[in-house]
C-alpha cells in the first residue's frame, strides 16, 4: 500500500541528512505541504535559536540536544525530546491535519496545542491564511478570554525562611487583564498570576529536600487570579512583593501567552537549585522575545533574586518597578504615630469589637484605631479569614472582622491613605551577587600567621551589605572556610556547612515570634576533647530578639542552643564518638551605615559528663561594602588560648 503524499514527503525529509537529493526529487512542486517541509529544511529552522527555545532544547556535554521538558505530551514526534528536527517536521505535518481530527492520544489539534509554534512557523514559512484550514480551539479561546492579555509583569516575592520552598524568594508572572477597571481605577487584583512550582506529595521535610534536589517532583505552570497570589504571599506569609513591569510589544506578549498555554499542558522535573520557579519563567520570556538573553546571566544555583537582576542585563526590558507591602508592613505603618493608649485600644477592640467602646476618642482617632484593628485581624488570622466554620458559618475571625468593618462604616470619615516609598535598600535587583569568594590573611596566637579562603554558593549573611536582602535574615548554601599556615605548610578546613540559617524576628507588641537558627555540616574542633578533628556538626537554637532605631538599625538577639558533633576521636558521652551540648548564645548587630555593618556575638556550650565539660567563644566582625560586588571584612575572635584576627576581601558574583 503506497504511503500518503504527506507521510512520504516527511519520511524523505527526515532522511535528507543522509540523502539530500531525495527531497527535491520526490516532493512534487504542487504539493503545498511538501513544499513547506522542504522550505523548513532548506532554511534549517530546526537549528534556529527561536525554535530551540520553543522546545527548551539545550546542548548536552556530548554536543547533542535534549529538551528540558519532561512531559511526553509536549512532543508530537517520538524522538522530539532529543531531536529538534524530527519535532519540527512532525509539528508542520500536524498543522495540516484536518480541522476536526483528534490525535491518537486523544489530544486536540496541534494548532490548538501549540499556538506559539504555529505563530512562529507561520511567520517563517509565510502560511497563506486563506489556505490554512484553522481548527476550532474552544479551550484555547477560553484561556485567552480569561487572560485578556494587555501587558506582563514579573513579580518577586521576598524571602520567607519558614518555608524551605521560598527561603530564596519566589518569582512568578502577572498578566495584566485588559479593561480590568472599576470606576476608572485599574484593579490589578483582577489580573492573572502564572507561576511555576513543584507538585509536592509529601509533608516530610527530609523527603521534600531530597526530592527537590534530585528532580523527583513534577514542576508545572499554574494559573491563579492575582488576588490569590497576593493573599498567599502578602497576607499569609507577610512577604513584600516587588513588581517589574516588562516592556513587551503586542506580538511578544501574544507569543508569551501562547507559550505559557503550551507549557501548562506538560511538566518539567523540578530541581530546587536549577530548574526552579525562576529558571523556567525566564525561559518563557526568552520565547516571547528572541533577542532577550536571560538564562545566560543566571548561574548555578539559580536564585530568584539573581533572575530579577538578569532582567536589567537587557536594557529597556523593565518599564518600571512598583512595591506591594506585606500585610504586616501595612499594620506597622498604621501603628506609626499612635500613642501608647491608642495602641492598647487597637489590641482591645480587635479582640472584642462589639464590647470595647471608643467613647473617649475623637472621630479621627477612632478611624485610626479601627483601621489598625482591621489590619491586625487580617495579619493574625489571614488563613482563618478564608475558611468557613462548620454548618457554613463564617469563622470567628471573619465574624470579628465583619463587626469591625461595620463599626468603621458608621464613621463617615475617609481613612488616611497608606503611602509607601519604594525603598532602594530593599529592592532585590540592587543587592550584591548571591555567590561569594573571599581571600584574606590573619594572625592566630596559637598557630601564627595564616591565609584564609572562604566561599559560598548562595546567598547572604548578617554582615553582608544589606541592600536588596532581608535586614535580619541569613541563609548560606555550602559556605566553607579554609586556612593555610605557611610556617608548617599546613592546610586546614575550618568549617563547611550544607546550609546555615539565622532568622531574627524582633519581639514587638503585636508580633511575638521566635527567632531561630540552624546549621549542619563539618567543623574543625579546636578544644582538648578532639584537637584538629574535622567532626560532623549540627546545631539548632531558638530565642528572642529586640530592635531599636529606624528599620531595625540596632538588634540584639539571644537563643538557647543545642549542638551535636560526631567524630571517632571525640571524647563524648560514655567516652563515645558523639558529643552533645547545650547553652546560650547572644549577638548584637548594628547597621552603622548603608554599607557598613558590625556584629558582636558570643556563645557558651555545656557538655555534661564529657570532656571538655564546656567551651566558649566570642567574635566581633566589621564589614564595609566598598562597591556592590566588593566588601572589606575584619573579624576578631576569642576562644580559650587562641585570640585571632583576620582581614579579608570578599567578592560577590
Amino acid at each position: 500500500m503506497p504511503l500518503p503524499p504527506l507521510a512520504l514527503c516527511t519520511w524523505i525529509l527526515m532522511g535528507a541528512a543522509f540523502h539530500p537529493a531525495l527531497a527535491s526529487s520526490h516532493c512534487a512542486p504542487a504539493d503545498e505541504i511538501c513544499a513547506f517541509l522542504q522550505a523548513a529544511t532548506r532554511k534549517n529552522l530546526a537549528q534556529h535559536p527561536h525554535w530551540l527555545r520553543l522546545g527548551h532544547w539545550r546542548k548536552t556535554l556530548q554536543d547533542r540536544y535534549l529538551s528540558e521538558v519532561d512531559g511526553p505530551s509536549f512532543f508530537l514526534s517520538p524522538r522530539g525530546k532529543r531531536d529538534p528536527e524530527a519535532e519540527l517536521l512532525a509539528t508542520l505535518s500536524g498543522f495540516f491535519n484536518p480541522p476536526g481530527s483528534i490525535q491518537p492520544d486523544g489530544a486536540s489539534h496541534p494548532i490548538c496545542r501549540f499556538p506559539a509554534r504555529f505563530l512562529w512557523l507561520s511567520e517563517q514559512l509565510r502560511f497563506d491564511p486563506q489556505r490554512i484550514r484553522l481548527p476550532s480551539c474552544p479551550k484555547l479561546e477560553q484561556y485567552l478570554a480569561l487572560l485578556q492579555p494587555e501587558a506582563a509583569t514579573l513579580v518577586f516575592s521576598a524571602y520567607y525562611l519558614n518555608n524551605p520552598a521560598s527561603a530564596f524568594g519566589h518569582t512568578f508572572l502577572r498578566i495584566h487583564k485588559a479593561n480590568a477597571s472599576t470606576l476608572g481605577a485599574r484593579r490589578i487584583l483582577l489580573d492573572m498570576g502564572i507561576d511555576y512550582s513543584a507538585t509536592v506529595d509529601t509533608n516530610n521535610g527530609l523527603l521534600y529536600a531530597l526530592g527537590g534536589l534530585t528532580g523527583r517532583f513534577h514542576g508545572v505552570f499554574r494559573r491563579l487570579p492575582y488576588y490569590y497570589k497576593v493573599r498567599e504571599y502578602n497576607d499569609f506569609e507577610s512577604r513584600d512583593l516587588f513588581e517589574y513591569e516588562l516592556n513587551l510589544r503586542p506580538r511578544e506578549l501574544l507569543m508569551l501567552v501562547f507559550h505559557l498555554w503550551e507549557l501548562g499542558e506538560t511538566y518539567f522535573d523540578y530541581f530546587y537549585l536549577s530548574e526552579n520557579c525562576s529558571y523556567h519563567i525566564l525561559g518563557a520570556l526568552e520565547v516571547a522575545n528572541p533577542d532577550l538573553a536571560l538564562l545566560s546571566h543566571v548561574a548555578w544555583p539559580t536564585i530568584p533574586a539573581d533572575t530579577v537582576k538578569a532582567l536589567f542585563e537587557n536594557p529597556g526590558l523593565v518599564k518600571g518597578v512598583t512595591f506591594r507591602p506585606s500585610q504586616r508592613n501595612q499594620l506597622r505603618k498604621r501603628l506609626q504615630g499612635l500613642s501608647f493608649g491608642e495602641v492598647q485600644a487597637v489590641e482591645q477592640v480587635a479582640a472584642n469589637p462589639q464590647a470595647f467602646a471608643l467613647g473617649g476618642y475623637s472621630a479621627g482617632q477612632k478611624v485610626r484605631i479601627l483601621d489598625a484593628a482591621i489590619d491586625l485581624v487580617d495579619t493574625r488570622h489571614a488563613r482563618e479569614l478564608l475558611l468557613e466554620a462548620p454548618a457554613g458559618k463564617p469563622s470567628e475571625a471573619a465574624a470579628r472582622k465583619q463587626t469591625l468593618l461595620e463599626r468603621r462604616a458608621e464613621l463617615r470619615v475617609p481613612s488616611q491613605k497608606l503611602e509607601f516609598e519604594l525603598d532602594q535598600r530593599t529592592m532585590p535587583h540592587l543587592g550584591h551577587g548571591s555567590s561569594m569568594l573571599g581571600l584574606g590573611a590573619g594572625m592566630s596566637h596559637q598557630d601564627g600567621s595564616f591565609v584564609t579562603l572562604s566561599s559560598r554558593l548562595a546567598i547572604h549573611d548578617l554582615l553582608d551589605p544589606p541592600q536588596g536582602y532581608p535586614e535580619l535574615s541569613q541563609i548560606e548554601f555550602f559556605p566553607f572556610r579554609l586556612e593555610y599556615f605557611p610556617a608548617d605548610s599546613r592546610l586546614r578546613l575550618q568549617e563547611w556547612n550544607f546550609v546555615r540559617v539565622i532568622s531574627i524576628v524582633p519581639w514587638e507588641h503585636f508580633e511575638k515570634k521566635i527567632s531561630w537558627k540552624m546549621f549542619f555540616g563539618v567543623r574543625d574542633m579546636t578544644d582538648q576533647g578532639c584537637a584538629d578533628c574535622l567532626a560532623a556538626h549540627l546545631g539548632i537554637g531558638g530565642g528572642l530578639a529586640l530592635s531599636w532605631g529606624s528599620q531595625d538599625q540596632v538588634t540584639w538577639f539571644a537563643t538557647g542552643d543545642f549542638q551535636a558533633s560526631g567524630h571517632q576521636k571525640l571524647s563524648g558521652l560514655g567516652e563515645g564518638p558523639v558529643r552533645l551540648g547545650f547553652g546560650p548564645s547572644t549577638g548584637l548587630r548594628i547597621r552603622l551605615g548603608s554599607r557598613l555593618v558590625t556584629l558582636v556575638s558570643a556563645e557558651w556550650n555545656y557538655f555534661p559528663i564529657q570532656n571538655p565539660s564546656s567551651v566558649w567563644r566570642a567574635q566581633v566582625g566589621l564589614r564595609l561594602g566598598v562597591f556592590k560586588q566588593l566588601a572589606l571584612d575584619a573579624v576578631g575572635s576569642l576562644q580559650p588560648g587562641d585570640p585571632r584576627l583576620a582581614l579579608s576581601t570578599r567578592v560577590y558574583f
